[in-house]
C-alpha cells in the first residue's frame, strides 16, 4: 500500500514540474513579442496547452474609455462573434473585470450573470488579467460539457494570466513609446512649418523699425503676427490669437495666416480687409472656434495708423511725450459669424512714437501668487524703454515679464510686435 502512495506522490510531483515547465515556456513565448495582437494570438494557442476548452475569448479594457475592447475569439460561430461586444457591466466577464476575481461556472444555465452568446456553451471559466490591483483585461474559456473546469486548472490559468499581463503591459508601453515618438516627430515637423510661417526678417526702413517675439506655451501654438511692406510706403502690422493651444491651435493659426496674407495684397482699407478675412475664416472653421485679431496699416508719410481690432487686446501707441493711446476693439472676434462688420479708426503716429501689439499671453501671465502681469505693468515697461530701439523695447518688456513671473510657467502663447517711428 505504501508503494502505491509513493507512486501517486511521485506522479503528482512530476505533474507539477510539467506544469511549471509549461508555464515557463509560455511566459518566454509571450514575452518574446511586443505586438499586442501577436501576444493575444499566442495566448489562445498557449491556453490550449494548459486547459482543454472548445471556445475562448479575450477582452482588453480600453484605458481611455474604461470599456471592453473585444480583441480575439476562438471557436465561436460568426453569429456568436457578433454578440461578444459586451459592456464592462455586462455578464460574467464584466463582473470579473470589475471585481478582479476569477470564477468557474459549472453550468452556465444556472448562473444569473451569464449572457448567452453560443448555445453550445455549457460551462466556462473567466480569469482577470491584472497588473497589481488594476485589471487590464479578461479571458474566458468555454466548454461544450458541464463541469469542464476545476480549481487546479483555475490556479494554472491564474498563473498563466500573470505571465500574459506582463507581456501585454510591455507591449502596450512599447506601443505608447512608438506613438509618442511619432507624435513628437509630427510636432517637430509642425513646429518647423509654423516657424516658417512667422517672419524672421521684418521690413525695416529709414523711418520705421520693427522687432517681434513669439513663444508658444507648447511645442506649437496659436499666435501669429505679420509685418508686411505694401504699396506707397505703407506697412501692414497684425497680431492674432487663436482660441486653443497645441496642434489644433496651430492648424487654425496656419489657416488664418494663409487667408490674411492672401487678402492683404489686395490693398484694401483696414475695415474692408478685416471684413473679408473674417468671412473666409468663419466659412472655414468649425462652430465654436474663433480668434482675436489686430490689423493695422502704418502710413509713415501721413504720420498715422489706421486700424481695426476683432476683439483683440488693445495695442498701445506710446507717444514720445509719454502719453499713450489704447487701440481698443472695433468689432467682434473673428469666426463667430461671417456677416460681421468692422469699423476702422485712426491714431497719430509721429517720429519717436512706439506701437506695441501683443497677445493676451503677455498681460495674463501670472506669478506665484496667481496675480496677472496686466496692462498697467505693460504700459510701465513700454514707457521706461520708449527711447530705445524696437529690439530694446521688446527685450525690456520680456525682462519685466520674466521678473514678474519668476519660476511660474506660462500657460499661454506669448507674442509681441514693436514698431517705432525713427526721428
Amino acid at each position: 500500500m505504501k508503494l502505491v502512495k509513493d507512486d501517486w506522490k511521485n506522479a503528482g510531483v512530476h505533474f507539477e514540474i510539467v506544469e511549471r515547465d509549461t508555464l515557463l515556456k509560455i511566459a518566454l513565448k509571450l514575452s518574446s513579442s511586443l505586438k499586442v495582437e501577436h501576444i493575444l494570438e499566442q495566448m489562445v494557442i498557449a491556453l490550449q496547452k494548459v486547459v482543454p476548452f472548445n471556445m475562448a475569448v479575450i477582452f482588453l479594457i480600453n484605458q481611455e474609455t474604461g470599456e471592453f475592447d473585444y480583441k480575439i475569439a476562438h471557436g465561436f460561430s460568426e453569429d456568436a462573434r457578433r454578440k461578444l461586444h459586451l459592456k464592462l457591466n455586462q455578464g460574467v466577464t464584466g463582473w470579473v473585470a470589475q471585481t478582479g476575481k476569477a470564477i468557474i461556472i459549472p453550468n452556465v444555465k444556472k448562473h444569473p450573470r451569464y449572457v448567452e452568446v453560443d448555445l453550445r456553451v455549457k460551462s466556462e471559466v473567466s480569469v482577470p488579467i491584472t497588473i497589481g490591483a488594476k485589471t487590464i483585461g479578461v479571458f474566458t474559456l468555454s466548454s461544450k460539457y458541464l463541469y469542464a473546469f476545476n480549481q487546479k486548472q483555475l490556479k494554472m490559468l491564474q498563473a498563466f494570466a500573470s505571465s500574459a499581463s506582463i507581456a501585454l503591459q510591455n507591449a502596450r508601453l512599447y506601443r505608447q513609446t512608438l506613438q509618442k515618438r511619432e507624435i513628437d516627430k509630427d510636432l517637430q515637423v509642425a513646429k518647423q512649418i509654423q516657424k516658417a510661417l512667422l517672419q524672421r526678417r521684418l521690413p525695416n526702413s529709414r523711418r520705421l523699425h520693427f522687432s517681434a517675439y513669439n513663444k508658444p506655451s507648447k511645442q506649437v501654438g496659436g499666435d501669429l503676427y505679420n509685418v508686411i511692406q505694401l504699396t506707397h510706403g505703407k506697412i501692414a502690422l497684425s497680431v492674432g490669437d487663436i482660441a486653443g493651444k497645441g496642434v489644433s491651435g496651430a492648424i487654425l493659426m496656419a489657416t488664418l495666416q494663409a487667408i490674411y496674407r492672401t487678402e492683404i495684397r489686395r490693398d484694401l482699407e483696414a475695415d474692408a480687409l478685416l471684413d473679408l478675412v473674417n468671412q473666409q475664416f468663419a466659412e472655414t472653421i468649425e462652430v465654436g472656434r474663433f480668434a482675436t485679431f489686430f490689423h493695422s496699416l502704418i502710413y509713415p508719410d501721413e504720420r498715422k495708423i489706421e486700424y481695426c481690432s476683432a476683439g483683440h487686446n488693445p495695442a498701445v501707441v506710446m507717444h514720445e511725450n509719454g502719453k499713450y493711446e489704447l487701440l481698443e476693439a472695433t468689432g467682434i472676434i473673428l469666426g463667430l459669424t461671417k456677416d460681421a462688420n468692422y469699423s476702422k479708426k485712426n491714431v497719430a503716429f509721429e517720429p519717436g512714437d512706439v506701437l506695441v501689439a501683443y497677445s493676451d499671453g503677455v498681460t495674463e501671465a501670472e506669478n506665484k501668487n496667481d496675480e496677472q502681469f496686466g496692462l498697467k505693468n505693460l504700459l510701465t515697461a513700454i514707457k521706461q524703454a520708449k527711447n530705445q530701439n524696437p529690439t530694446g523695447i521688446k527685450k525690456h518688456i520680456l525682462n519685466n515679464l520674466r521678473d514678474f513671473s519668476a519660476q511660474t510657467a506660462h500657460q499661454d502663447d506669448i507674442t509681441i510686435v514693436v514698431a517705432k517711428y525713427i526721428k
